[in-house]
């Protein structure tokens, strides 16, 4: 079982974004990193049943329950300053979770928005060692995330649909190819990784994603103890 808990700085100079912390009452060596997109709540499906998958194996968790598209200071500011924010907000939870135990392996994940601060984390020694990344729907037009995933090459599972408007094919290839990644491509899907106007196909993405997720945490050594959490 996982206790929910808010974290606070260690400084004490700094109030952290809204967050949740999931601490298991067992042993484990893994933090998992949860980064939400911009109107696209860490509580919805992707982001949801990916930290399901990362609890029932035992990790512990940092989901960052970030609303920025209902902060007019962020949806004001100008990119530049928007992905400053991001980084720092990621930055300071990252630091006060990590400060809960000792960790030596890392599941960073990111939706959207949330794979620019990935590529922030990847660069950073926060993230330690070669963490593995799943980036979902990330925004591969974006220089800086190209860049950083080509420097520090983690492990990556990419997760796209094709009527996505930030898929390309190529570049995709290029990042899978450097990272020696696995990649979940769904036909006709979109940003929000379903396929508008058709609720099977919707849930049969959702799935597609799902087994991609448990083929990935399986080899990077994160298996399954069949806990339940509420």
């Amino acid at each position: 079982m996982h206790e929910r808990q808010t974290l606070t700085d260690p400084s004490g100079e700094d109030t952290l974004v809204p967050h949740t912390f999931f601490r298991g009452d067992g042993d484990t060596d893994t933090l998992a990193v949860l980064v939400p997109g911009y109107g696209y709540r860490a509580t919805m499906p992707l982001l949801h049943y990916t930290e399901r998958a990362l609890l029932w194996r035992g990790a512990d968790a940092l989901r960052l329950d970030l609303a920025y598209d209902t902060d007019p200071t962020f949806t004001g500011a100008d990119p530049a300053t928007r992905r400053t924010r991001t980084r720092e907000d990621a930055e300071r939870a990252l630091r006060a979770a990590l400060t809960q135990r000792e960790y030596s392996r890392y599941v960073l994940v990111g939706k959207s928005l949330g794979t620019l601060a990935l590529a922030d984390l990847i660069e950073s020694p926060l993230g330690g060692g070669r963490p593995a990344c799943v980036w979902l729907t990330p925004l591969l037009g974006n220089a800086v995330l190209r860049e950083a995933v080509r420097r520090r090459r983690p492990s990556s599972l990419f997760v796209i649909g094709t009527a996505d408007p930030l898929y390309d094919a190529a570049t995709l290839q290029e990042l899978v190819n450097a990272t020696g990644g696995r990649a979940v491509v769904v036909d006709h899907a979109d940003h929000s990784l379903e396929v508008a106007g058709d609720l099977r196909a919707s849930l049969e993405a959702l799935q597609a994603y799902g087994e991609g997720l448990e083929t990935f945490l399986e080899a990077a050594g994160i298996v399954a103890e069949n806990e339940s959490d509420g």
